[in-house]
């Protein structure tokens, strides 16, 4: 618990997913935990979801006193299990945000875990997710994020190339190839689509990358793997306004008369990433 809250409390958005606790008192935890050293943090939980008996949980947390709030949401419906009729493992979980900071004020965000045996017709199948959430929301400024197995054995470069969502419509922040496990192969399970020609915008002009929490916190392999066996990655947005801080970059007026005022460049940080259960049993 001392590796995660840090690095929960680093985002204003965060997906984090495989939560197997059928009690559902984990995600209460982790939530007790993070909402600690001024951070006010909200949860929004899935229904346990999965074919199988192991099922899993999504959960957002947002950080409601920086104005985030949950619009709408729902479970994305992709057919009967029973009938074996279904597309995904894990049905998608949206939510729709209101993030008042931002010039893109509404977006959509697909949480969404795909088996590896099945990633190019679930990534196929995600087109689709992505138009009912337009439709539902009645916004085009949308973003799937999560675990895609979208590299490796499980996705070659050219299948990847291949899929509906690699059009000029969509940005895929991070790029095939980029290490997004703690494995010893590079490999880009993990990842952001975004849609809508706004958020498209949006996203180009702040920054993506992987957080690599074994080495900010100078873990050992062993320490890092029972966090995770997943980077986070992040998505920062840049806001409609700078806002002063007093701990940052010093911007010097001193031949106008002003006072030098400390400011920082306030950005809305997304997540999707994959923390598995296995970091989360730290808090029973």
């Amino acid at each position: 618990m001392g590796t995660l809250s840090p690095i929960v409390q680093r985002y204003d958005i965060i997906l984090i997913q495989e939560i197997r606790d059928k009690s559902g008192k984990t995600p209460e935890k982790l939530l007790k935990a993070i909402n600690t050293n001024g951070y006010s943090y909200s949860m929004k939980l899935s229904d346990r979801l999965g074919r199988t008996y192991s099922k899993e949980n999504y959960a957002f947390y947002y950080r409601n006193d920086t104005g985030i709030t949950i619009v709408d949401s729902f479970h994305y419906d992709d057919g009967s299990e029973e009938k074996g009729v279904d597309t995904f493992e894990r049905e998608p979980f949206v939510v729709k945000f209101s993030i008042p900071s931002l010039s893109v004020r509404e977006i959509g965000i697909i949480g969404l875990h795909v088996d590896p045996d099945t990633v190019v017709r679930e990534l196929t199948a995600l087109a689709d997710v992505f138009k009912a959430v337009e439709n539902k929301f009645k916004i085009d400024t949308v973003i799937a994020m999560g675990d895609f197995n979208a590299g490796c054995r499980y996705l070659s470069e050219k299948q990847e190339k291949s899929l509906s969502l690699k059009s000029d419509k969509y940005f895929w922040p991070i790029e095939y190839g980029t290490d997004t496990t703690l494995a010893a192969t590079d490999c880009s399970y993990d990842r952001f689509i975004i849609g809508g020609a706004k958020l498209i915008e949006l996203a180009k002009s702040g920054d993506s990358s992987v957080f690599k929490f074994d080495s900010e916190y100078e873990l050992t392999k062993e320490k890092s793997m029972s966090v995770s066996d997943h980077y986070p990655i992040e998505l920062f947005l840049p806001t409609k306004t700078v806002v002063p801080l007093s701990t940052t970059a010093t911007i010097t007026t001193e031949s106008s008369g002003i006072n030098p005022v400390n400011y920082k460049l306030s950005y809305s940080i997304l997540y999707g990433a994959v923390l598995f259960i296995i970091l989360l049993k730290m808090l029973n």
